[in-house]
């Protein structure tokens, strides 16, 4: 988690982002170099063409209300430290404007 998550971006790819376009050309694709790391619809297309990377990883999990009603208190379950408040989802369509996001990148 960032507080700025823009300027997180500009930090990787200033650094990071250099340093995985290296290792993507020395692989040759001989194995697969995969970016990850806060990649979003947002910038995946970015963080393709800086690195050269042909596959990524993404958690795209967007916190939701969890439909649960009763709770009991010695009984964690849900978010990080028991709340029970909340669980993860991946929408389809998240899924979706990334892929879309990124064939925008590819030649």
């Amino acid at each position: 988690m960032v507080r700025d998550p823009a300027s997180a971006l500009e930090d990787v790819v200033k650094t990071g982002a250099d340093r995985l376009a290296r290792l993507v050309r020395a692989s040759a694709g001989r194995i697969v170099i995969m970016a990850c790391g806060a990649i979003r619809a947002a910038n995946v297309a970015e963080v393709l063409k800086k690195t050269g990377a042909r596959e990524i990883h993404s958690a795209l999990a967007t916190p939701v209300a969890s439909p649960v009603r009763f709770r009991h208190e010695l009984a964690a379950s849900g978010s990080v430290g028991g709340a029970g408040d909340q669980r993860f989802v991946v929408g389809p369509q998240t899924v979706a404007a990334v892929l879309a996001a990124a064939a925008k990148a590819t030649p």
